[in-house]
Order: structure tokens, then sequence, then C-alpha cells
């Protein structure tokens, strides 16, 4: 440790990973210098000319409103470039909690600094969730290198990040619907949905026609897709009046004539017995596995509630709601977004593609679950297990 002049040390040029300085919190530091207690040291970097601040920027200004000259410093070698990814990491167990701006802030300096290391080192170095660290990748399009380096140490292709105007929702153009088929007179205009296959919605029409019934189940077994697919091209089916509300576990109705030129048509036997349920990939849920799926709505629930929370403090904060006044609405909100994240991660997407739901105590993939939520199916599946 060493005691350095407060005007040798610099903290411009981007070395900085929050935001901004709250006033609050150095004056009540520089009252307890003015006390003469000492603060923990600060982190700074040289390399024999400069000397750059890497943690303790509060403490710093702090000093110098206490009218000191010099402050306490634990001195590393290393270049500016090592105090900022010092400085990415600072915070995460002590001084003032980060907000949501900082911790952005500090994920965005380490990809520049080092755009070699993965998703996962990054999140790991910050102090925040991987999926964090791939939301800013892709709504910033921030670029990292062709291969990256992981936490074990071995390099790896890095995955493609999606410029802004290919995340769903953002700039896609809208898709061409087809026209239905012939004897639909009756049916309403079609309405655009960017989120559904149009031509998966005709193979469903044809599906109606061939069976005279209308269900996911049916859906998911004759075009071995999962229910959140199946249950999207219903909806739009609903939307175009081609068939009725939902009736429970009953087939819905169908209000419209397809060109069949007959009624509908009587169940199949084959669709008298219970329909295999397939996951979300369009895979079929061994029996064993069914309750742990049925449970997905627990893990929703819980995602819900997350959600009503951080909309009643993003109304408090926008209002000046009174009873919130002591909330650090960033803190509180970004810890929300890390909850949702992590929670969304576990809830049941897919069948391992590995031990096939045998819960193998061989199975890393999937951790002896015989199931992967949808974070671990796009991040760590290749792509020939996923046909």
């Amino acid at each position: 440790m060493q005691e350095l002049l407060i005007e040798t040390i610099r903290t411009d040029g981007g070395v900085q990973s929050r935001e901004r300085i709250t006033e609050e919190y150095v004056a009540e530091l520089a009252d307890v210098i003015k006390a003469g207690k000492k603060l923990p040291p600060i982190e700074v970097y040289g390399d024999g000319g400069e000397v750059w601040a890497a943690d303790g920027f509060h403490r710093l200004v702090a000093h110098q409103r206490a009218g000191k000259r010099t402050i306490r410093c634990n001195v590393h070698r290393g270049t500016k470039a090592d105090a900022v990814w010092a400085s990415c990491a600072a915070n995460q167990e002590h001084g003032l909690r980060r907000g949501r701006g900082d911790i952005e802030r500090a994920v965005k300096m380490a990809i520049e600094v080092k755009p070699g290391l993965s998703q996962e080192a990054i999140a790991l170095h910050v102090g925040c969730s991987r999926d964090w660290v791939n939301r800013l990748c892709t709504v910033h399009n921030l670029k990292r290198a062709d291969k990256v380096t992981g936490k074990d140490g071995k390099e790896y292709p890095a995955r493609r990040i999606r410029p802004p105007w290919e995340v769903e929702g953002q700039g896609v153009a809208p898709r061409q619907i087809p026209p239905l088929p012939a004897g639909n007179a009756t049916v309403p205009p079609p309405q655009t949905r960017s989120d559904v296959d149009e031509t998966m919605v005709g193979q469903c029409i044809e599906i109606i026609k061939e069976t005279g019934r209308a269900s996911t189940s049916s859906f998911q077994r004759r075009m071995r897709i999962g229910y959140t697919t199946a249950a999207r091209i219903m909806d739009v089916l609903e939307e175009r009046g081609i068939v009725g509300p939902a009736n429970g576990s009953e087939p819905r109705e169908v209000l419209v004539d397809l060109g069949t030129g007959t009624s509908p048509s009587p169940v199949p036997a084959d669709d008298q017995n219970p329909p295999a349920r397939m996951d979300d990939v369009g895979k079929p849920i061994p029996d064993h596995l069914l309750p742990l799926f049925d449970r997905g709505q627990e893990v929703q629930a819980l995602l819900s509630q997350i959600s009503s929370m951080k909309g009643l403090l993003k109304r408090a904060e926008e209002s000046g709601d009174v009873l919130y006044a002591d909330v650090n609405f960033n803190s509180a909100l970004a810890a929300l977004q890390t909850a949702y994240a992590d929670i969304k991660a576990t809830k049941p997407f897919a069948v391992c593609p590995w031990c096939h739901g045998t819960f193998s105590d061989q199975c890393r993939g999937c951790d002896h679950r015989g199931v992967l939520g949808e974070y671990r199916w796009n991040t760590t599946v290749q792509r020939e297990l996923k046909g």
C-alpha cells in the first residue's frame, strides 16, 4: 500500500464503470474522513508512467472534498486497460450498490476491453447473469472476436450476435399471408402476425379439413411441433373466424366450411387415444417427465409475479410515489430482471437430446433432470441434435 498524490491519479478516459458519481454518498464519506477515520485504500494500476484508478472513485472524490491531498492506494502493475477491466468487477460486494445502468456500462466496457472472452466469462467477471450479457450484445450489436475464450481457458467459436433489426418484433417486415384454401369465402380477411409461419397455418388448416376437428394436440402430433407453436397457430385460426373459442380440453368448433363438402368427419380411431404430448421443439415427452413439464406453470406464475413487481416499481418511479421514496429503483429493477432471467431458465422447454429424458447420471447436458430450459437449449445444444 502506498500514499499517492490525488492529482497524480487519473480517472478520465473511460475507466469509471459507474454511470455517475453519487453526490450524497460522497458527502457521507467526506464527513467520515473529516471525523478522522480512515477509509479502505483505493485500487489503482500503473506502468511506471500514468496511474489509473480502478476501484474507489467515490472515496477519491470524498478525499478531495475533505481537503486531502493524498490517498492510500493499493498499487497494481498494469495499463489503463487493466484498470478498466478491474473497474468492471468493482462494487459487487462492497461500496455503493450498483444500479442497472452501472452494470450495463460495466458489461459494455468489459466486452470492449476483452472481446475474446465468452459471454459466460464476461458475466462471471462483472457479476451479472449470462442472459443479461447476451441481451446487451444483441440490442447494442456489440462486436466480439470470431473465437472466444471460456472460463476454462479454452477457445470456442463465438456465437453470432443478431443485430437489432433482426431481433424479434424490431423492424421485421411482415410476412405475406397466402390465400386460404378454396371454400373460405366466409372467412374474414387474415390478420398479419410476424410470429407465426403462414405455411404452418395452411398445413394446420389442411389437418382440420382431413380430420374435421381442430385441437392443438393434433397439430403437435401431425406436424411434430411444440405446444407453444401449436397454440399460436390456433389463436390465429380463432382470430380469422375459422375455429371457435377454447372449450376446456375439447377440440375447437370449426366455424366455416373448409371445402370438404361434408360435415366434420368422425374422429379417426388413432385420434381416440390420448395423444402423445410434445415439448416446445416438437419431441415426444416421456410419461415420467410429464409432471415436471406440468410444473412449468409454477415457474410461469413466478415470472408473472416478478413482471407485476417490475411494473409497479416503474409506475412508482415515474409518478414519484412517496411511499417508495427510499427505494433504489435502479438496483431493485436490476435485481428483479436478474431474478426473472434466472427463474425463466429453469422452466422445462425440451427433453434432453443427449439422454432423451432417462435421468442418466452420466448426462451433464441436463444436470440429470432429463429436460432443458429454453436458454440452455439455445446455447448448448449442437445444431445436428436439434433436427
